[in-house]
């Protein structure tokens, strides 16, 4: 878990046993796809070891287990929660791990979408060219994963200006978009993650927003067809193996 989190596992779990008592509502967010789900969430059981919720809307369930953040007046910060268990036939998920959130919660001005496919970018800066990933990308940003930029002689930090060369599946072609380095946080085995702040044209805009409305269709689409997978009852195959 990243140095961000702050360990408070007991402390967490005592007040969800107090907002039990009081049927509070809690407010629950988690990526898909790098869109950001948020919706309403009812405690229904407290263990030992974690506490068991029933989602508002049993789709969340279908999204695969992995990190989610949980929301309450009566949390002194945000929440992080490892989430398990998810159930969509009862709609219920079980978090685990809890831990307060370093930083205060910000919401997200804009939408937030992963590739369909990988794709990659080039980050040009000095005179040097480096080819990174693609994580994620919204309007005013976007997400890279880089390998060994020491080593390429890129020693950028945060507040650099960069140029941005970028293909995305079907037509989109954008060059030279200019982009200011926000943070580069080392991952493992000389791996590191990219946050650009990009400066984008009237022109350019327009065009990166009609993709990202494109692919925030598609990953709602994708979220459906899981649920909707998920929902289907057991074949005969699958009952004896």
């Amino acid at each position: 878990m990243s140095s961000s989190y702050l360990p408070a596992f007991d402390n967490v779990l005592n007040v969800i046993q107090s907002l039990s008592r009081q049927n509070n509502v809690l407010r629950l967010t988690r990526s898909f796809k790098g869109l950001l789900i948020s919706q309403d969430v009812y405690i229904v059981g407290i263990e030992p070891d974690g506490a068991t919720f029933q989602a508002s809307d049993s789709r969340l369930c279908a999204t695969q287990e992995g990190y989610v953040n949980l929301h309450s007046r009566l949390f002194p910060r945000p929440v992080v929660a490892h989430m398990t268990e998810p159930n969509v036939g009862q709609g219920t998920f079980v978090l685990t791990d809890f831990a307060y959130i370093e930083n205060q919660w910000t919401e997200r001005r804009y939408d937030r979408v992963h590739p369909k496919k990988p794709a990659h970018a080039t980050l040009r800066w000095r005179r040097k060219a480096i080819r990174a990933s693609m994580e994620d990308l919204s309007l005013n940003g976007i997400g890279l994963l880089a390998y060994k930029l020491l080593e390429k002689g890129a020693h950028f930090q945060p507040g650099s200006h960069v140029l941005l060369d970028l293909q995305l599946p079907p037509d989109y072609d954008w060059s030279a978009l200019r982009g200011t380095v926000i943070y580069v946080n080392p991952i493992k085995c000389s791996l590191v993650r990219i946050g650009l702040r990009l400066h984008l044209n009237s022109r350019e805009a327009y065009s990166l927003e009609k993709y990202i409305a494109g692919r925030k269709d598609e990953i709602i689409e994708e979220l459906e067809r899981a649920y909707f997978e998920a929902r289907k009852p057991l074949g005969v195959e699958r009952q004896y193996f």
